[in-house]
């Protein structure tokens, strides 16, 4: 009967005329994944590991027996594997039309089938299928009978890291939630070491414990191998989502986490520098004004570490702007520390662009309204205002003292002396404080001499606060004080809470360092009141008077008369700093620097000017042709530069064997005559360097000489040396850890950046398609492009080596390639020319004209293409992803460079572009 059975269910499934009258196949779209859909309705991962799986209109099984749910699975899975193997024989429409909804009547009538037919499958999965789809329930397999190779039940070819995987899986999916993140970390490194495809499948329950409020915070600790496993662009499809909604929350723990200088660096270095910026960047400057302290602390101390990472331009538009408008928050010290430090450190410019603006809006909008809030605001505008002025150079302070007097100063002595805004006393003593520290630091600036013109005024108001002092005999004839009483004391009399001795001790001698005594003495009317008060403010503070104390000495003595002079007391004036380097700098100008010196303040103010004015996300990039640094950074000739991903630091080679490590926020000040700072020298090379590459996910810096050394950019020290046959050109492939590498024979050889050990090599110019010139890897690295002298070009299959396109792109020598998308790549040629191409059909889009010579050098800025000719002509073409692309104007040609420029590279979000010379001269333009 059995037999029959199979023979009727052959002749009603299978045709007569075998596989070649069989229902034909369909081309599925690229995006449908059938092993995908048939997971998400049937559930087998959540079966297979004790879930419960939703509502299926399947044959009842008994509840009380888990042994048959995991028997039916068996059986569901041998089934799908004997279906992709013999598909093309089966008419699948048909059994699942003869049995209607009824699945499980389906699966076991496509198991007899498969019994029937076991001949049809490989033997690599013959005696497993048979195993799973054994009538008797008892004897199918498990799945770690599946697993494991010493267990007696026939295996199946599962990869290697199968059992691992399995081992993972079921004790995330048993333990308790709070536990996935000690589970996962136990588990890490065996998953690490698995294929992509293997890790893959690991990943959504990896992203599922990151969802889990409970195991968030351990899971945090794993983010930096984890991404460091998928590499940038897969960590920013997978984590770029949760992790903005994990910066959104309120839990104060997380945000710990979250905003500690530990977790920011490993955002810094995993992300893209613009998605950091525009999605991470905001949450953390709302965090120092949170309610809870400790937070605010937290992201206080990362600001101040960004200031110095993220260069002034960032910080104005992602930063500065923000944290001023926390002025209207109820956190003066943390905001205003972290705004003066970045004034400290940027300079006069954006002082002058940024905070003297904004604090006097806020100054005449609070003054012309105020509020309950409003003495809040105003003691945080004297909290910034304080380091902003200390920044100010004399001359330029004196060029706005007029109008720092209309909009802030002369405001914050209305202040003063109202009586009509609510002040809480320790807010108004704090806040007279600081603006007795903000005119101190401006007579210092300007000098004694022009602030008794500018500044005296401000102190006549000032020091008329002060109580008028009442000697013993006047005191006992209240009668003889009785027109004082009545006079202007009246009005000063609410103030003397405020203006006590202890106010006097402390802002009297400040200015009598600053302005010097005897100045004091001559233009202040009620000065001896003043210095009675400040005696008695010492004396109240349980301090000894010194007989050479200024204010004591002057007690003793006989008051001074008008036209009577005495020498001035010593002034311990302030030591500035000056972060400009001093002429005798060891880095000398580089050709042109004398004949550009005189334009270059005018450069820097233009250029700060519209990055900070600047309010689109991404604006299309704009050379102006400004020089805003030049030095001498080589001996010889600079052949390779490469920009690390958060623009914070570069590398150069050179042909002198030297390769150097730059800093540029150490050049982004906010000061013209700030230069580029050498962080480090890299000497372990014999001959010129061809080519220097960054390799962010292992932080190791590789450079060739025809010999690969592979470095730590920290320490300096060669950790792999690799003797290739004269390599030439470098593309770092972060998925891999690995460098690809090209020679001189025309081989392409993959080296491992971890181990130091060589992975495959391809042979490349079998054709005789003559020197490779330069190579490329698309961003999501699937595949490469190679260029050659002869203008060919030849498109490679990374995981496989298959050459996938072979095409002329020029009829002259391929001079730079590179890969603009997954799908795009761009030549540039000694033809003049610059052509956009299509990868999967190796056809040309759009040929880009603008140059009268050899084009040499191309980069990008987001959908902006740079090109760079043999005669130092610059052109931006805009919008290259459009069709058509808009042409930029005329190639200009770069100024003030008396070298030709040999390498150029874009840092996109500060919107500059760095070149190298043949002189070894370095330049960075906007």
């Amino acid at each position: 009967n059995s037999n029959n059975h199979n023979n009727k269910l052959h002749e009603e499934f299978f045709p007569a005329d075998g596989p070649e009258g069989s229902t034909p196949g369909t081309s599925l779209p690229r995006e449908v994944c059938p092993l995908e859909i048939l997971e998400n309705e049937q559930q087998f991962l959540a079966k297979s590991l004790h879930g419960t799986p939703d509502c299926m209109s399947v044959t009842a099984l008994p509840l009380s027996c888990p042994r048959l749910y995991f028997a039916a699975d068996m059986y569901d899975l041998g089934v799908l594997i004997a279906e992709i193997f013999v598909s093309a024989k089966l008419n699948i429409a048909a059994c699942r039309a003869a049995y209607g909804d009824d699945f499980r009547r389906q699966q076991q009538c496509l198991g007899a089938l498969y019994r029937a037919h076991e001949h049809a499958l490989p033997a690599c999965v013959r005696n497993g299928v048979n195993a799973m789809l054994a009538t008797d329930a008892a004897a199918r397999p498990r799945a770690c009978d599946l697993l494991h190779r010493c267990n007696p039940v026939p295996p199946v070819a599962f990869p290697s890291y199968f059992p691992s995987l399995h081992c993972f899986l079921h004790e995330v999916q048993e333990c308790p939630r709070e536990r996935r993140a000690d589970v996962t970390r136990k588990w890490l490194k065996d998953l690490l070491a698995v294929d992509d495809e293997g890790f893959e499948l690991a990943l959504p329950i990896i992203m599922e414990c990151f969802s889990a409020e409970e195991s968030q915070i351990g899971m945090l600790e794993l983010f930096e191998p984890i991404a460091s496993r998928l590499g940038r662009a897969r960590t920013t499809q997978v984590f770029l989502k949760p992790l903005s909604l994990l910066f959104e929350s309120q839990q104060q723990p997380l945000l710990l986490r979250l905003f500690s200088q530990r977790f920011v660096v490993h955002l810094l270095e995993r992300f893209e520098l613009s998605e950091f910026s525009e999605r991470f960047l905001p949450s953390i400057v709302d965090g120092v004004a949170h309610s809870t302290i400790d937070v605010c602390r937290v992201a206080a101390a990362t600001c101040r570490w960004l200031v110095h990472k993220l260069g002034a331009a960032i910080t104005a538009r992602f930063l500065i702007k923000p944290l001023l408008r926390l002025v209207n928050q109820p956190q003066p010290n943390l905001m205003a520390e972290v705004l003066g430090f970045a004034a400290t450190v940027f300079g006069q410019f954006l002082v002058s662009s940024l905070y003297l603006p904004f604090l006097a809006g806020q100054m005449e909008s609070n003054l012309s309204r105020p509020s309950g809030k409003s003495s809040c605001i105003f003691l945080n505008v004297v909290s910034v205002l304080k380091p902003a002025i200390a920044v100010l150079e004399a001359q330029q302070l004196e060029s706005m003292m007029y109008t720092l007097r209309h909009d802030l100063l002369n405001p914050m002595m209305d202040i003063i002396t109202s009586d009509t805004i609510p002040f809480p006393e320790e807010d108004k003593r704090a806040f007279c404080m600081k603006v007795v520290e903000i005119l101190e630091i401006i007579i210092r600036e300007l000098g004694r001499e022009l602030s008794q013109d500018l500044v005296m005024p401000l102190l006549h108001v000032l020091f008329a606060l002060f109580p008028k002092h009442v000697s013993d005999d006047e005191a006992e004839d209240p009668a003889s004080n009785s027109n004082d009483l009545k006079s202007g004391d009246q009005i000063v009399s609410q103030f003397s809470s405020v203006f006590d001795a202890s106010f006097a001790s402390y802002a009297y001698p400040l200015f009598c360092k600053a302005m010097g005594q005897e100045t004091l003495r001559r233009l202040i009317r009620n000065i001896d009141s003043v210095e009675t008060l400040v005696y008695k403010g010492i004396a109240a503070d349980g301090q000894q008077p010194s007989e050479s104390d200024p204010v004591v000495k002057n007690k003793k003595d006989s008051p001074v008369k008008a036209n009577e002079t005495q020498p001035e007391d010593i002034i311990l004036e302030f030591e500035h700093v000056d972060l400009d380097p001093s002429p005798g700098n060891s880095i000398n100008q580089p050709p042109g620097a004398r004949t550009a010196k005189y334009n270059s303040i005018k450069n820097w103010e233009c250029y700060w000017e519209s990055q900070v004015a600047s309010g689109r996300k991404h604006p299309s990039f704009e050379f102006k042709n400004m020089r805003l640094q030049g030095v001498f950074a080589h001996s010889g000739a600079i052949r390779a530069t490469t920009v690390f991903d958060n623009e914070a630091y570069f590398l150069t080679g050179s042909k002198d064997k030297t390769v150097k490590l730059w800093s540029l926020t150490h050049s982004l000040r906010g000061e013209c005559g700030a230069r580029l700072a050498c962080m480090r020298h890299y000497l372990d090379h014999q001959r010129s360097i061809s080519d220097v590459i960054y390799a962010r996910n292992v932080r190791r810096v590789a450079s060739c000489d025809g010999v690969i050394n592979v470095w730590d950019p920290e320490t300096g020290q060669t950790i792999h040396r690799y003797v290739t046959a004269n390599a030439v050109f470098m593309s770092h492939i972060s998925s891999l850890s690995a460098i690809a590498a090209t020679t001189a024979d025309g081989t392409l050889k993959f080296l491992d950046m971890r181990s130091g050990t060589m992975m495959h090599e391809w042979k490349t110019n079998a054709a005789q398609a003559g020197a490779i010139r330069s190579l490329t890897v698309d961003p999501s690295e699937k595949w490469v492009v190679i260029a050659f002298s002869s203008g060919r070009v030849s498109l490679l299959d990374l995981r496989t080596g298959l050459l996938l396109q072979r095409w002329r792109a020029h009829e002259a020598d391929i001079l730079q390639v590179k890969a603009f998308s997954g799908n795009r790549v761009v030549t540039a040629s000694a033809d003049h020319s610059i052509v956009l191409w299509d990868t999967d059909r190796g056809a040309s889009l759009t040929k880009f004209k603008g140059h009268s010579d050899a084009v040499h050098l191309i980069d990008f800025h987001k959908t902006d293409l740079l090109s760079m000719s043999s005669n130092n002509k610059l052109a931006v073409f805009q919008g290259i992803d459009k069709a058509p692309a808009t042409v930029s104007e005329t190639a200009a040609k770069v100024s003030h460079t008396r070298t030709n420029i040999t390498t150029m590279n874009v840092f996109a979000f500060n919107q500059l572009v760095l070149f190298g010379g043949e002189s070894g001269a370095l330049y960075v333009y906007a």
